[in-house]
């Protein structure tokens, strides 16, 4: 059995901002995330793995779930010595901790903006994305008890590149550089025109400039279903999407639960891997996977698609291999 830990990263806000609110989206509460989270534990403990660190926060989530789970088997559940300061720059430093003590696999509970956060700090350190947030496209509603199994099988199967090449999805991410700043969403970045938004969620389409996907299906909730309804791009293909908002053609996307929009759009067009986009902007504001990077003034921004994203581990994949091996038949 690999000793390398199992890292658990759970935004404890995931769920419940305004686009839950003032849409008709159910929240996912933190009642509801110990019981993923005792299901992940347990199937953790199935395979037979040791050691999970996790990342702190002041519900302490994870150790609530760990509290109710009677045979335990040995398992070591431990939150990582890091502040808790209740912002993004928890995920942030509970990434590079576990980067730093070497955890064979992370799973998050949260949404696009919670895996992109993982994204800043590792792209080599294979994940499993379960969906908690609001409007996700990236991480997935995976059963936390398959999730568990998944993560500590792959212990006993992953041991090098070869291995996460065969097992993992590089996904694809966007780059954007702007006033010598660099930051990056995995989904959609946006550009708005609006400076006064007095939320951290992009809810009005009236105000959007300019957007950029990494992929985009018909019907999928949030900005990625105005480029679905015009050109849908799998996780799969090698290019994401351009489009430029404003009122040559109208489509009808799902913004919100909810919340059918008419959206203007005056191209849409394909962005190869590694194709520089530069827009320049006067005035406006940057939105990454849903949430507000920054408000900018008389700069250029350049945008791009890049294959270096974070490794997702396929499930399906790992549990053919797991069969071939016999690691699902306990001797």
């Amino acid at each position: 059995m690999s000793q390398k830990p199992i890292g658990i990263i759970v935004n404890p806000k995931s769920g419940k901002d305004v686009r839950r609110i003032v849409s008709h989206a159910s929240t996912i509460t933190n009642f509801e995330k110990v019981n993923i989270l005792k299901r992940i534990l347990l199937g953790i403990i199935a395979t037979g793995a040791k050691w999970v660190v996790y990342m702190p926060d002041s519900k302490d989530l994870v150790g609530n779930a760990f509290r109710l789970i009677d045979k335990k088997d040995g398992l070591n559940v431990s939150p990582l010595n890091i502040p808790i300061v209740g912002n993004e720059k928890d995920t942030i430093s509970a990434t590079e901790q576990m980067v730093k003590i070497g955890v064979g696999v992370i799973i998050t509970l949260g949404g696009d903006g919670t895996n992109r956060l993982v994204a800043k700090t590792t792209n080599n350190v294979p994940i499993v994305p379960i969906s908690t947030g609001t409007n996700n496209i990236f991480p997935k509603f995976i059963e936390g008890t398959k999730a568990g199994l998944a993560a500590g099988i792959s212990l006993n199967i992953i041991e090098n590149e070869k291995d996460k090449n065969m097992l993992c999805l590089q996904a694809k991410m966007i780059q954007v550089e702007y006033n010598g700043s660099y930051d990056n969403a995995l989904i959609d970045f946006a550009i708005s025109s609006s400076i006064h938004l007095g939320s951290r969620a992009l809810w009005n389409p009236e105000n959007l400039c300019h957007l950029f996907v990494t992929q985009a299906t018909t019907g999928a909730i949030g900005l990625t279903g105005i480029v679905g309804s015009v050109m849908p791009i799998s996780e799969y293909d090698s290019f994401g999407a351009y489009a430029k908002l404003g009122n040559k053609k109208f489509v009808k996307a799902i913004l919100a639960s909810g919340s059918v929009n008419k959206v203007g759009i005056d191209s849409v067009e394909k962005i190869d891997i590694g194709i520089q986009k530069k827009l320049y902007l006067k005035q406006g504001s940057l939105w990454a996977d849903g949430e507000k990077l920054t408000i900018i003034n008389e700069s250029e921004i350049t945008v791009s698609v890049i294959k270096e994203g974070p490794r997702i581990l396929n499930l399906k994949t790992l549990f053919k291999l797991a069969v071939r091996n016999g690691l699902l038949c306990p001797n």
